[in-house]
C-alpha cells in the first residue's frame, strides 16, 4: 500500500537521466536540424558560428521522469512570434520554455511490458483465479492511452483541447505549446514557475487540492475529457495562487450520460441514496444489468475465494438489499470522506457479487486516486469538493434520462409548483459535512413524510430544518476557526466563487437550458421561496450589500462603476468577442465565417425570445406580478438596510 506508493513516486519526476548528449541528438533529428542544438552544444561538429535552434538550453536536466526529461530554455525573439499570445505576455520580453525531450528506447520497452502484463492476464482468465473476463481489454485500453502519450503532438493537442474546454476557470493555468519546435519526441512549451507540493504550506495544499478536485470534477462532470495522469509532479501551484496542470498524454474521454451518472454517484453518496448509486453504476458500466453471484462447483454461494464455479444471475432486490448492508456496514451514520473507503467498500462487495471494470474506467479510477491521497494529506474531503460541480451538472442535464430526472425532482406532484422540499434537500448536498448531510436527509425524509407534496406547512418545516443545519455549520466552521484549527469542508471563499460561477452559468447559458423550462412550466407563486429561506436571503444580501459600503472609498466605487461600464458596453456591442457573450456553441465554426456570424445572432435571438416568454408568462399569471413585485420589495429592502449599516 503505502510503502508501494511511496516506492513507485520517483517515476513521477526524479528518475535517473539520461546523456543530454543523447537528448541533444534526438532534437536535432526530430526537427531535422543542421546546426548545434543551443550555445556550447558538445554534439555539434559543423560551424560554431552557426544559429542555434534554441536561444539557450541548460546543459543538464531540470527534471526526469519515466517517458523523457525536461530542460529549461529561450526562444528566439522571431520565434516568439509563433505563440498563441495571452493578455499578461510582454512585447519584447525573452520566453521561457520547457523542452521534453523522449527517453531512447522507451517504445519498445514499454510494448514489451504490455505484451507481458497482456500475457499474464489472459493466464489470471483461463485459470479462473478471480473469476474475471475480459481483462486483455483493459490492457490494451491502457496500452492505447500510453503510446499516445509517447507522442508529444497528441499531448500538444490535448494541452490545447484542455485549455479551451476549461477556460470558464479563471484558477487554472495550462501551457502553451510551440508548434515548430514541437514533435513526436520533443515538446516544447511554456515555462511555468511555480512549487509542487510538497514545498507548499498547510493552507496553500488545501487551497492547491481544493483547485485540483473543483477541476477534475469539472473534467469528470462537465466536459468529458479527463486528465488522467494528475499526480503532485504533473500539478504546480503558482506565485499567483493559480494551479498549473502539466503532462497532457494521458487523457480519457467520457459520454453525457457516463458524465451525469457519475456526478449522480457523487450526489448519491452524499445522500447514502444506494439505490440511485446502484442505477448509475450500471449506467457507467461498473455493473451488470442483472445482478450476478459466484457459485462454486459443489453449488456453495459466497465469497470468491479461487477454485471452479461461475456467474448465476440472481434477483434485483437481494442485490440491493446486499449492497446497502456492505454500505453502510456496522455504522449506518458512516461518513464517507475520500474515494479510497468507497474503493475499499466495493471491494468488498465484488468478492461475492460480479463487478465490472470497463476499460475507460481504469483511467478516472486512476485520477480519482491520485487527486484523493492528496486530499487525505490535507484533511480535505473530496466528495464536499466535488458536490458543486456535480449539483450543477445534475441541475444542467444533456440527456433524455437526466432532464426526466431533473423534473421528476423540481416539480411536486400535482405538476405545476416547484417542490421545495426536493430542491432544499439537493442543494444540502453542496454544502458541507457529509455527516451533516445524512441526519439532514433523514429528517427530511421524515418531514416529506408527514406533510404533502405542496402543503405549506411541510414546506415552511422543511426550509426552517435546512436554515438550522446552514446556520449550524456556520457556527461550527466558526468554532474550529477560532480554535486555530482548519477548516476543511463547508462554503469557503473559494467554493462560495465556485458556486456563485456556476448559478451564473446556469441562469445565462445554454448549459441550464433544461432548468430554465422547468421554471417556464412552474406557477409563479410557486417560485417564491418559503418563509425561512427568504428570511436567510435577505439575511445574506443585507450583510454583503453593508461589507460592500463599509469597504467601499471614492476609488473603489469609481473602479466599480468603470467595470460595470465595460461589462455592459461588451454585452450590447461587442459581438467580435465570443466569449463575451457566452458565443461558445459556435466555436466549431471558423471565426470571421458566415455560419460563426448567423450561428450567434440566431444564439441571441433565442435568449431574447425565452427571456421574453419566461417573463411574460410569470406577470401575466394570476399572482405572477405579485410574486414578482414581492421578491423585489424585498431585495430592495435589504439593499436599502445592508447601505446603512455599512455607513454606521
Amino acid at each position: 500500500g503505502d510503502e508501494a506508493a511511496d516506492a513507485l513516486k520517483p517515476l513521477q519526476d526524479q528518475m535517473k537521466a539520461f546523456s543530454s548528449d543523447d537528448a541533444y541528438r534526438n532534437i536535432r533529428k526530430e526537427f531535422n536540424w543542421d546546426g548545434p542544438i543551443a550555445p556550447g552544444d558538445k554534439t555539434w561538429a559543423g560551424n560554431p558560428a552557426a544559429r542555434t535552434l534554441y536561444k539557450t538550453l541548460s546543459a543538464e536536466p531540470v527534471a526526469a521522469a519515466s517517458i523523457g526529461q525536461v530542460y529549461k530554455g529561450t526562444l528566439w525573439d522571431e520565434d516568439a512570434d509563433g505563440w498563441e499570445k495571452r493578455a499578461t505576455d510582454t512585447d519584447g520580453a525573452a520566453i521561457d520554455v520547457a523542452v521534453k525531450v523522449q527517453r531512447p528506447g522507451v517504445l519498445r520497452q514499454i510494448a514489451l511490458d504490455l505484451h507481458i502484463a497482456r500475457l499474464a492476464l489472459i493466464w489470471v482468465e483461463e485459470s479462473g483465479f478471480n473469476g474475471s473476463t475480459g481483462l486483455a481489454n483493459i490492457v490494451d485500453r491502457v496500452g492505447a492511452g500510453i503510446f499516445q502519450e509517447l507522442d508529444y503532438t497528441v499531448e500538444a493537442r490535448n494541452a490545447a483541447d484542455f485549455r479551451r474546454s476549461l477556460r470558464f476557470m479563471d484558477f487554472l493555468f495550462v501551457p502553451r505549446h510551440y508548434a515548430k519546435l514541437t514533435g513526436r519526441r520533443v515538446l516544447t512549451q511554456e515555462w511555468i514557475v511555480g512549487k509542487p507540493m510538497k514545498e507548499l504550506s498547510d493552507d496553500e495544499q488545501f487551497r492547491m487540492v481544493q483547485m485540483g478536485v473543483e477541476c477534475s470534477s469539472a473534467q469528470l462532470f462537465r466536459t468529458g475529457l479527463v486528465h488522467a495522469d494528475p499526480h503532485e509532479g504533473n500539478m504546480l501551484y503558482t506565485p499567483e495562487g493559480k494551479l498549473a496542470l502539466l503532462d497532457f498524454g494521458l487523457v480519457c474521454r467520457v459520454n453525457n450520460a457516463q458524465q451525469e451518472a457519475m456526478a449522480g454517484c457523487i450526489l448519491n453518496i452524499l445522500n447514502r441514496d444506494w439505490g440511485d448509486l446502484i442505477d448509475n453504476l450500471r449506467i457507467i458500466e461498473m455493473l451488470p444489468d442483472t445482478p450476478q453471484t459466484w457459485v462454486s462447483a459443489t453449488g456453495a454461494e459466497g465469497d470468491y475465494t479461487g477454485g471452479e464455479g461461475g456467474w448465476e444471475d440472481r434477483d434485483d432486490e437481494t442485490f440491493r438489499e446486499a449492497f446497502a448492508k456492505c454500505m453502510d456496514g456496522d455504522d449506518p451514520e458512516k461518513d464517507f470522506t475520500n474515494f479510497t473507503e468507497l474503493v475499499m467498500d466495493l471491494t468488498k462487495l465484488s468478492t461475492a457479487w460480479r463487478f465490472q471494470l470497463p476499460p475507460y474506467m481504469v483511467f478516472i479510477i486512476r485520477s480519482l486516486t491520485t487527486l484523493d491521497f492528496c486530499a487525505v494529506r490535507t484533511g480535505a474531503n473530496m466528495y464536499e469538493l466535488a458536490a458543486p460541480t456535480a449539483l450543477f451538472r445534475a441541475l444542467a442535464p444533456k440527456t433524455k434520462r437526466g432532464r426526466e430526472q431533473l423534473r421528476k425532482t423540481l416539480i411536486a406532484a400535482d405538476g405545476r409548483g416547484i417542490d421545495w422540499k426536493k430542491l432544499i434537500a439537493l442543494t444540502e448536498t453542496a454544502g458541507g459535512d457529509a455527516n451533516d448531510v445524512a441526519a439532514a436527509s433523514s429528517s427530511g425524509n421524515s418531514a416529506t413524510a408527514t406533510g404533502t407534496g405542496t402543503g405549506t406547512t411541510g414546506i415552511e418545516e422543511e426550509a426552517a430544518r435546512a436554515v438550522d443545519e446552514m446556520e449550524r455549520r456556520a457556527a461550527k466552521a466558526a468554532e474550529k476557526t477560532a480554535n486555530g484549527a482548519p477548516t476543511r469542508g463547508g462554503f469557503d471563499e473559494h467554493t462560495r466563487e465556485s458556486v456563485s460561477r456556476l448559478v451564473t452559468e446556469l441562469v445565462s447559458s445554454s448549459s441550464g437550458s433544461a432548468l430554465r423550462r422547468i421554471i417556464v412550466q412552474a406557477s409563479p407563486e410557486s417560485l417564491v421561496p418559503p418563509e425561512a429561506l427568504r428570511s436567510t436571503i435577505v439575511k445574506g444580501a443585507r450583510e454583503s450589500f453593508a461589507d460592500a459600503v463599509a469597504a467601499a472609498s471614492p476609488r473603489s466605487v469609481f473602479e466599480t462603476f468603470v467595470a460595470f461600464s465595460k461589462s455592459l458596453w461588451r454585452f450590447l456591442f461587442d459581438r467580435a468577442n465570443p466569449a463575451a457573450n457566452g458565443y461558445e456553441e459556435c466555436e466549431v465554426f471558423a471565426e470571421g465565417s458566415p455560419d460563426a456570424f448567423n450561428c450567434r445572432v440566431n444564439l441571441d435571438k433565442r435568449r431574447r425570445e425565452i427571456a421574453r416568454l419566461m417573463i411574460r408568462s410569470k406577470l401575466s399569471a394570476p399572482r405572477g406580478a405579485l410574486s414578482a413585485a414581492f421578491m423585489m420589495g424585498l431585495m430592495a429592502w435589504a439593499a436599502v438596510t445592508g447601505a446603512l449599516v455599512g455607513m454606521v
